[in-house]
């Protein structure tokens, strides 16, 4: 748990206050079982035992931390100081006793039968008192069952967390060389392939039992719970495919830089033909690291992202909320290609998840309709799913955690049922950048943002002061809406809070009857249009209807589909019903690509979107395949030429 959460003055169990004289400095220490946690003027840095009772590497510490020059005296001091400490000393010793963790695990009418299981720095054993005939007495016979070298076990209560379908009990084992935080199951599957384990279900047992409570935070990033923000900077829990288990926070930061840069996102928002979409997606991308708390009191927050030709700014909005909230923290190191690589990407932090450039969405293959499927379901649910395999290296409690801001030159069909979870967002030439008024606006643009570290502390001490609103904000804020309603009011709140910054730092702002101010306007927001099953079917009519007109007549036979392809008649239950071969379909196909501009879509697809049934037919005494529809309007009378 984070020193800096508590905003106490009184001094948790395993920490103590170091005085530095002359000059007046105070730092808390603190006990954790991988080293010493320092906290001192609202920073915080864990070290390991080693580095700290190293005098050179916690001077660089002192100055890489909290600012104190190597060369100035007073870094030397505070490094005495805190080396020299009785009471931490005292601390340190007391911390590094001995633990042993013994369980009995056999039982005779509910007494113990002299059976446990035992853990301590020597290993996991299973311990039983054996009657020895020949000395006719008792004597303990110990066998080994893992090497794992116990130092501590710990029960975990994840801050932040209030969904009720997140129901697993979660251990912490400090070894000898690492940290193995997980649920039972995977913690026992990881143990017996790293150390080797006979008989886990004994180990489970031992770790089901009760112990002393740790708290913590699932993953990094701000956590919300209805009424306290804390930014939490370590990951308790940490499998093999978490990635990010720490967030560096910004230096102090000058207001007259925050200013600066202000100045140049206004530049850059009245840089773009739609100044109101961008102000829509700063507006998200700042909610969007609430999205954990969203989906766990409401059941709901989307995805976005946003569509477009090549050089209309769409990949200078996704960095620049990047660096708003993630500063100069490092992005997850793969773009997900698969739903296994997605899902690690939505668990890693809280953080909005920016993913630029995702041109993997432009493939119609299973791998990305898998992956459109997991955006629809994380934007409702929190517990996404959980693996224990025999391979710890994919086991694991998957949280919906982040929401995605992606940008993409590809568009895809959205189920009608995912419209409201993943927003496509339209940001094409008429919405996107102008490069000349960029420059004139002196706009934050991809390049500059990329390669500036100043701008990423910058940026980041802002996004963190607009976080801290947002959760003032969401404290009072009404739940009781309709979902489209909760999402307009969701981006207001953000809106609002953009217009709160601006004003406090002075940055010109004209109201605006229109459009509530000329600088930063109103929210709006184009989705791309999605092809719904109603529009095909209506398509799927036009396009019958155009071949009826070519041929001057409705063909009405089955020896006419050898010729056109199609005819019409009617089914038992007097529906009109057309019928059609393969070639048809294809041709329709083409047909909606060339004609009506509708992105590509798989044959197999096209069947079930038009709900076309497949069926046979006799001909000349052979059997033929074809698919049949029910048609929406009548049959059709011949045109006239």
């Amino acid at each position: 748990m984070s020193i800096l959460e508590s905003g106490s003055k009184n001094f948790p169990q395993g920490c103590v206050e170091v005085k530095v004289i002359d000059p007046d400095l105070s730092f808390t220490v603190c006990i954790e079982s991988t080293g010493l946690r320092l906290a001192h003027n609202g920073k915080e840095v864990l070290m390991s035992y080693h580095d700290f009772e190293n005098p050179a590497f916690l001077r660089l510490t002192l100055y890489e931390e909290f600012g104190y020059d190597p060369k100035d005296p007073i870094n030397g001091k505070i490094a005495f100081f805190l080396q020299n400490s009785k009471d931490l000393n005292q601390l340190i010793r007391d911390s590094q006793k001995k633990e042993q963790y013994e369980v009995c695990i056999e039982f005779v009418n509910d007494i113990c039968n002299d059976t446990y299981i035992l853990a301590n720095e020597n290993g996991v054993f299973l311990e039983k008192k054996v009657f020895n005939k020949f000395n006719r007495d008792y004597e303990k016979v110990i066998k080994e069952i893992s090497s794992i070298k116990v130092k501590k076990i710990e029960n975990v209560k994840f801050n932040g967390i209030f969904n009720v379908d997140f129901d697993s009990k979660f251990v912490k084992i400090t070894t000898d060389e690492r940290i193995i935080t997980g649920e039972v199951d995977e913690v026992a599957t990881l143990t017996k392939t790293k150390y080797g384990l006979e008989q886990p279900e004994k180990f489970k047992f031992l770790l089901n039992s009760n112990y002393e409570t740790v708290e913590g935070y699932y993953a990094v990033g701000p956590w919300f719970d209805g009424e306290r923000l804390s930014i939490a900077t370590e990951s308790l829990y940490n499998p093999p495919w978490k990635k990010m288990d720490k967030y560096r926070l910004p230096q102090e930061v000058p207001a007259d830089k925050k200013v600066e840069v202000l100045n140049r996102i206004i530049g850059t928002v009245n840089s773009f033909k739609d100044k109101g979409l961008v102000t829509w997606i700063l507006s998200f991308g700042l909610v969007s690291n609430f999205a954990h708390y969203l989906r766990q009191k409401t059941g709901y927050f989307p995805h976005a992202i946003t569509v477009g030709r090549q050089k209309t700014g769409k990949t200078t909005l996704t960095i620049l909320n990047q660096y708003l909230y993630w500063g100069s923290n490092s992005l997850p190191p793969i773009k997900p290609k698969s739903e296994a690589q997605l899902r690690y990407s939505l668990s890693q932090s809280t953080l909005v998840t920016p993913i630029e450039e995702w041109t993997e969405l432009s493939s119609e293959s299973d791998p990305v309709r898998e992956m459109l499927n997991l955006l629809h379901s994380s934007a409702q649910r929190f517990v996404l799913k959980k693996i224990t395999t025999s391979n710890p290296d994919i086991n694991g409690t998957f949280l919906s955690l982040s929401s995605v801001l992606a940008d993409t030159n590809f568009t895809q069909e959205v189920d009608i049922a995912s419209v409201d979870k993943i927003l496509f967002i339209k940001l094409d030439r008429d919405e996107g950048i102008d490069l000349k008024e960029a420059t004139q606006n002196n706009a934050l643009l991809k390049n500059e943002l990329k390669g500036d570290y100043h701008i990423h502390e910058v940026l980041h001490a802002i996004g963190l002061e607009l976080m801290n609103m947002v959760s003032e904000k969401l404290k009072g804020f009404d739940f009781n809406k309709e979902r489209s309603n909760l999402l307009d009011a969701l981006i207001s709140l953000g809106y609002n809070t953009w217009v709160e910054v601006f004003r406090k730092y002075g940055v010109k702002m004209t109201p605006s009857i229109e459009c509530g101010f000329n600088e930063f306007p109103l929210p709006t927001l184009s989705l791309v249009e999605s092809i719904t099953e109603e529009d095909l079917d209506l398509l799927f009519e036009e396009f019958v209807n155009t071949k009826v007109r070519e041929l001057n007549q409705v063909p009405t036979s089955d020896n006419d589909i050898l010729k056109y392809g199609f005819f019409y008649n009617q089914n038992v239950d007097n529906q009109n019903v057309v019928t059609f071969t393969y070639s048809f379909l294809s041709e329709f196909r083409v047909w909606l690509t060339k004609v009506k501009g509708v992105k590509e879509r798989p044959i197999s697809r096209l069947i079930s979107d038009i709900n076309a049934k497949k069926s046979t037919i006799r001909l000349h005494g052979e059997l033929k395949n074809v698919y049949k529809k029910n048609t929406i309007s009548p049959i059709l009378e011949p045109y006239e030429s």
